[in-house]
């Protein structure tokens, strides 16, 4: 993942509200992407999306 970086984060599962509706993909926005973790499972997932950070110093990291 990252340099220095050791942890990673595993989705095991989803579920939905509860509320009876069908589901519909729609895209990803993390507005504080910091280091792109739900950007990175989003790509895995064939899933479009969208993050921003106003660090620069994670924006590197995130191009």
């Amino acid at each position: 993942m990252w340099p220095g970086y050791a942890y990673e984060n595993k989705t095991i599962g989803w579920t939905d509200c509860g509320c009876g509706e069908k589901f519909e993909p729609g895209v990803l926005l993390d507005p504080f992407a910091g280091r792109g973790t739900a950007l990175i499972e989003a790509k895995k997932m064939g899933r479009h999306y969208v993050g921003y950070e106003l660090s620069k110093e994670y924006c590197q990291k995130l191009i």
